[in-house]
Order: structure tokens, then sequence, then C-alpha cells
């Protein structure tokens, strides 16, 4: 018994010392970082690199499957492209310049060899930890419009802020479509998820969210804009907007409110609440601004002196 038991020892020890010296060997030759490119989610690395394209740059067009995008504006007259590099690369982006027309794309990541489930679990927590850095940056030339920019955005958030977009047309299939504090003329701006749009002017242009909801605070409206949402609509207007424009306002399969607070509570009542016709139109002859809103479940307007002023900290 006690030879069957030092046979055990010695061999666990020495199991143990070839385990830890593959390891130190595999550390050493980068072994870690070839194991991690294997992972079937692209792992990025905390690091960011930047691609800078001068002023002779009119069109972009820009195709991610593996990342988010930020837009934003730049500090100068050029195109800025910032992203966090992958450890398997196969995923980084790739451009190409041709008659004045930037092409920036990414590669979808291909499915790799199965290595077992304790060594696929750990790759997905290193993966899921990475995600927070895959966001691709793309600030716009300050004080220069491009004639056209094309962007089609398979995962995550697309965030537009603090930006004049101009002659735009995105699709997003990620879940959310945040815009804040911007001025977006000439565009059409469609995706599958949720749309927020806070503190931005719209001018002729049109936002669609095919399968969820929109809410829209403090916007203003130039020319003809257009919001379309499968499900409810929220349009928070200061009374001074509510009164210059005109509104076409229409609900497939809910109602249309003015009310005169956030929420509603059917066992509650108030004299200044309004259910508008469905559909509804106003039709002042002083202004040629009209917002076409339509929405499958119900659009609600609340009324601007009844407002929070922290409600835009619980949306």
């Amino acid at each position: 018994m006690r030879k069957w038991t030092k046979g055990f020892l010695i061999f666990g020890v020495v199991t143990s010392i070839i385990g830890f010296s593959m390891m130190i060997i595999g550390i050493q030759t980068d072994g870690v970082r070839s194991l991690l490119a294997m992972s079937q989610k692209p792992v990025f690395e905390s690091r960011m690199e930047e691609l800078v394209f001068d002023q002779d740059i009119e069109n972009l067009n820009i195709s991610l499957t593996e990342h988010s995008l930020v837009i934003r504006e730049s500090s100068d007259n050029k195109i800025h492209i910032q992203y966090h590099p992958t450890i398997s690369e196969k995923e980084n982006l790739q451009h190409s310049v041709k008659d004045k027309t930037l092409e920036i794309s990414d590669t979808k990541s291909t499915t790799r060899p199965s290595l077992g489930s304790s060594i696929e679990g750990i790759l997905f927590i290193v993966s899921g930890v990475s995600s927070r850095n895959d966001e691709v940056v793309l600030s716009l030339p300050k004080g220069r419009e491009l004639k056209d920019l094309t962007a089609q955005i398979d995962h995550g958030v697309l965030s537009i802020a603090d930006v004049k977009l101009s002659n735009a047309k995105i699709q997003s299939n990620g879940f959310l479509l945040r815009i804040t504090n911007s001025e977006i003329k000439n565009s059409q701006l469609t995706t599958t998820g949720i749309v927020n749009v806070f503190e931005t002017s719209l001018t002729d242009s049109r936002i669609q969210a095919e399968h969820e909801h929109i809410s829209a605070d403090d916007i203003q409206v130039h020319g003809k804009v257009e919001l379309e949402a499968e499900k409810d609509m929220v349009i928070k207007l200061t009374k001074k907007e509510l009164e210059r424009i005109n509104v076409e306002l229409s609900s497939d399969h809910g109602s249309i409110y003015h009310r005169s607070r956030e929420g509603y509570n059917p066992n509650e009542e108030n004299q200044e609440d309004e259910e508008f016709s469905n559909p509804y139109k106003s039709e002042k002859k002083d202004t040629q601004d009209l917002l076409v809103a339509k929405a499958g479940q119900d659009i609600n307007l609340p009324k601007e002196n009844v407002r929070s002023p922290s409600y835009r900290h619980h949306e």
C-alpha cells in the first residue's frame, strides 16, 4: 500500500513540475496569446490604434460586423478612426481609399476548432470581459460635410454624439441607436433596436425603429422630419417647439395622447389630459417645418410644464 501511495505522490509531483514548466514555456513563447486567438469571439486588446485620413476624402463607407460604432466630431478637418485591435488580428479594421472614397470594414469571425469545454469557458469569459473594448470611434471632420456617408452596423450600440451629421444613410442591427446633442441633416437612420434621441436638431431626415420603440426628448424640427416605430413612441417637445411646427401623428393599434404628466394611471383623472384623434394633423400656415410620427402602438406627447428637472436621468 505504501508503495502505491509513494508512486502516486511521485507521479503527482512530476506531472506538476512538467505542467508548470509547460505553462512557463507557453507564456514565454506567446502561447496564451495564441490560445486567445482561437476564441470563438474576438478578444480585444486594451491599447488603442488610430487611423487618420486627410481632407481629400469626400465619401465614407463603413461596415462593421464585430464592432459597435461611436460617431463624433473631430478636433480638426480630418477623419479619425480609433479602435482596439484584436488578439487574433482577424477582426481588425481594414481600409482602402479610392476616388476620394474611404472604405472601412472588419472581418467577421469564423468558427474555430473546439478546444474542450474548460478552455472554451475560459475563452468565453475573456471574450466577454474584452467586449467593452469593441467600439470603433469615428471622428468626422470639423467644419466640413462629407458628400455621402453610409454605415452598416451589425453589433451592439450605435452612438452619435456632439456631431454635425449630414448626407448619411445608416443601418444598425444592434440593440440601441442613441443620438445626443447633435445636428442631423438630410439623413436616414434605421435600426432593429431601440432609438433614443436627446437634445438634437433634425432637418429633412428620417429615423426608424423597425422592431422597437422611439424616445425623443427636446428635439428641434426643420423641414420634414419622420419618426417611425414598430412599438410605442414618446416625443417630448418644448411647448414653444410644439406650437411652432406642424405635426402629423398616426398609430396603427394604439392612441395618441397629450398628457399633463409623464406616465398614466387609469384610476386618476386630470382635466388637462388630452387624447388626440387618430390620425392627428395640425395645419399652421406660417411654417414649413413638419414632424411626421407613425407608431404601431401609443404615441405620447408629455406636456412640458409638468416634467421633473431630472427626468432625463431616468430614461
